[in-house]
């Protein structure tokens, strides 16, 4: 079993004993409370194995099987600032509905969940106030330079939630991760996979080792998932459409009828 389990030479985040970074006081949503499945259960106690200690790693965890909801959980579990890393700006959408369908910060608190989505926009960045913030990997490239950037590096991240980290491999990705400088790093994919097997190495090596890897069979026999059924159909092609293909010249576009059809 992992739970419990660490790699040797793996130092845990105590973020129960971490007085540098304050407190988020986030917590589930009142009318909308997020429960975790069973294996969204495993995968978390795997990230956090001891009382009060949360480690580093990626977690295989197939599409449409709740990588957001795992995140989530951790970020409530964590109670640290969160910065949010994504690829694109409908992730950067999907991240803050789901953060704000799900959880809840105190009326009184000065915490917020916030979307940096331009280089021109302002990041509401206090000291000794926690925050959530989702943005994308690229934004916070060496040569976007902004204060809210600066602002963002400086801030003390206590978790890091990296969004499709397979594709997290090039230099502008790693340097997201590392400038950012979070106390606790938790990739999510649902396909850990590169033509170029030393790219994941290197993913490896800035995020944490692969903590969980939830099978997509086990979830389809358990209803979580559905069952894919592939059906083929083969049918011909329209005469005059076959003409006209065979009757051009131009090779590309010959391409383009066929593959159109």
């Amino acid at each position: 079993t992992y739970v419990g389990q660490v790699y040797r030479g793996e130092t845990p985040y105590a973020y129960s004993k971490d007085s540098a970074r304050p407190e988020l006081p986030l917590i589930p949503h009142e009318e909308t409370p997020l429960r975790p499945r069973d294996y969204q259960t495993k995968v978390l106690k795997r990230f956090f194995p001891l009382n009060g200690m949360a480690r580093s790693g990626v977690a295989i965890v197939p599409c449409g099987a709740g990588k957001t909801a795992i995140g989530i959980l951790a970020a409530l579990k964590l109670q640290k600032s969160t910065i949010v890393l994504v690829t694109d700006n409908l992730s950067m959408k999907q991240w803050y509905d789901e953060f704000t369908r799900w959880t809840q910060l105190p009326a009184a608190s000065a915490s917020s969940i916030q979307v940096w989505a331009k280089r021109a926009d302002a990041v509401k960045l206090r000291e000794g106030v926690p925050t959530i913030l989702i943005t994308r990997y690229s934004l916070l490239a060496p040569e976007s330079e902004s204060t809210s950037r600066d602002a963002i590096k400086a801030h003390p991240w206590g978790l890091a939630l990296c969004d499709e980290v397979h594709k997290a491999a090039t230099a502008q990705y790693q340097k997201a991760l590392t400038e950012t400088n979070p106390a606790c790093k938790m990739g999510l994919t649902g396909t850990f996979t590169r033509q170029d097997v030393s790219e994941l190495d290197t993913i490896l090596a800035t995020v944490g080792p692969i903590v969980a890897n939830v099978p997509i069979g086990r979830l389809q026999e358990d209803g979580h998932i559905a069952t894919v059924e592939v059906i083929k159909v083969d049918l011909p092609m329209p005469a005059k459409w076959k003409e006209a293909m065979e009757a051009d010249e131009d090779p590309v576009r010959r391409e383009k009828l066929h593959t159109f059809f």
